[in-house]
């Protein structure tokens, strides 16, 4: 980095001599600091590629809670269409049940009186 640095600013020709050494000395202070952080940002690459990591598999948990929360929902749906069906006819056959009672009663009430 300081080499190519110092060749960049020699080759550019239009730097003063006197100002030369305080431009090299920065881009020596300046690959220093980089060096500085370089473990930082090592650390960094490493947590985030970890985050990364984890989104991927967090969407994936996403995706599959999203599908069974569907396919659960039609079977709430398909359950609650079978239980009103199953009321419907629950009331269908008490209707029913009640009419044969009555019918019963009356021939019931009707043979008695031809007894007599």
């Amino acid at each position: 980095f300081v080499e190519r640095s110092a060749a960049l600013i020699e080759g550019s020709g239009g730097v003063s001599p006197k100002v030369l050494p305080h431009l090299l000395g920065g881009v020596v202070d300046l690959a220093e600091v980089l060096r500085s952080v370089a473990p930082l940002f090592r650390a960094i690459e490493s947590e985030l590629a970890i985050v990364n990591e984890r989104f991927v598999r967090l969407e994936l948990l996403y995706s599959l809670i999203s599908q069974q929360l569907d396919t659960t929902s039609q079977s709430v749906e398909m359950l609650d269409k079978i239980a009103v069906d199953a009321e419907v006819e629950f009331a269908e056959a008490k209707a029913r049940d009640s009419q044969s009672r009555r019918y019963i009663r009356k021939d019931a009430t009707l043979e008695s009186s031809k007894a007599f």
